[in-house]
C-alpha cells in the first residue's frame, strides 16, 4: 500500500492561471544516456503527471501528454518514484519550461518572453533515487542580506550538512532578503551539495519593485521556475505550495497559519 505524505504546506491565494486557446503536446520518456534529448531506444513513460499549474494530466501509454498551455506561466513534469529530473550545473531540478510574454522592469534579471513552443515538448527521466527509505535536507530563512552573510551560509551551514548523505535537499523560503542579486551565488553555493536542491519562495524572496502579485515572483521563476509543483520520491509526495500574497509597494501578507 502506497503512503502519501504531504508536506512544504507553503500555499498561494491565487487567481487561475489564464491559458490560451492552445494546448501543449509532449512526451515525459526515460533518457536513457541522461543528454537531455530523446533518442531512438528511449521509450515514453506511462502514468507520469504533468501539470500547467491548474491541471494535472496523466501520459499515456506511450508517454504522451496534451494540456493547455498557460499565456503566463508554466508546464512542468512532476518527478514520479524510482525517476529523477534533470538538473543543471547548480544541481538545480529543471522539470519545467516557462511561458512568458515581454518581460517588466523589475530591476532584476526575470525571465525573457517566451520562443514559440515546440511542437512537443518532452521532459526527460532517469532512473534513480532512493527507495522508501530515504533522508534529506530541509532548511528554512537561510535569508542571507548580503555577500558576506552567503558566506556564512557556506561555512557555517553547508559545508556540515555536506557530511550527511542525503538523497536531496528543500530551501523552504526565505532563501536570500529581498536582494535578488544574490540568489546566483546562493545557486552555486548550494549546488556543492551534491544532490537535487529544490526551493520554495518565501516573502523574503519577492522582486518589491513590482506592481502585482502576478510579477513578484520572476525572478525566483528564472532561477527555480514554478512557485507551486511537486515531486515523488519512494512512497511520498512533496508538495510545494505559497501563501504569500503580494500586495504591491514592497508588501505581502501571508494567512494565518490556523
Amino acid at each position: 500500500m502506497r503512503t502519501l505524505l504531504a508536506v512544504m504546506a507553503i500555499w498561494v491565494l491565487f487567481a487561475p492561471i489564464a491559458a490560451a486557446d492552445l494546448v501543449q503536446n509532449g512526451v515525459v520518456f526515460a533518457d536513457l544516456n541522461a543528454d537531455g534529448v530523446r533518442n531512438a531506444g528511449e521509450a515514453g513513460l506511462s502514468g507520469v503527471l504533468v501539470s500547467n499549474g491548474v491541471d494535472v494530466v496523466a501520459t499515456d501509454r506511450q508517454g504522451r501528454y496534451a494540456v493547455a498551455t498557460p499565456s503566463h506561466g508554466e508546464i512542468f513534469v512532476i518527478q514520479p518514484p524510482g525517476y529523477q529530473v534533470a538538473i543543471d550545473e547548480t544541481n538545480t531540478p529543471r522539470f519545467f519550461r516557462l511561458f512568458r510574454g515581454a518581460p517588466p522592469a523589475l530591476g532584476y534579471p526575470v525571465p525573457p518572453a517566451s520562443e514559440p513552443a515546440p511542437d512537443s515538448l518532452n521532459f526527460p527521466l532517469t532512473r534513480g533515487g532512493p527507495g522508501s527509505q530515504f533522508t534529506a535536507l530541509l532548511f528554512a530563512d537561510p535569508q542571507a542580506t548580503t555577500d558576506r552573510e552567503l558566506t556564512f551560509v557556506r561555512d557555517d551551514f553547508l559545508a556540515p550538512a555536506a557530511q550527511h548523505e542525503a538523497a536531496f535537499a528543500v530551501g523552504l523560503g526565505d532563501l536570500i532578503n529581498d536582494d535578488l542579486a544574490l540568489l546566483p551565488r546562493y545557486r552555486r553555493l548550494t549546488g556543492t551539495l551534491g544532490i537535487p536542491v529544490w526551493a520554495i519562495a518565501g516573502n523574503h524572496d519577492l522582486n518589491f519593485q513590482a506592481t502585482e502579485d502576478a510579477h513578484s515572483l520572476e525572478t525566483f521563476a528564472l532561477h527555480y521556475g514554478p512557485a507551486r509543483y511537486a515531486f515523488m520520491v519512494g512512497d511520498a509526495v512533496f508538495v510545494a505550495l505559497d501563501n504569500v500574497t503580494y500586495l504591491g509597494r514592497g508588501t505581502s501578507t501571508t494567512p494565518n497559519p490556523r
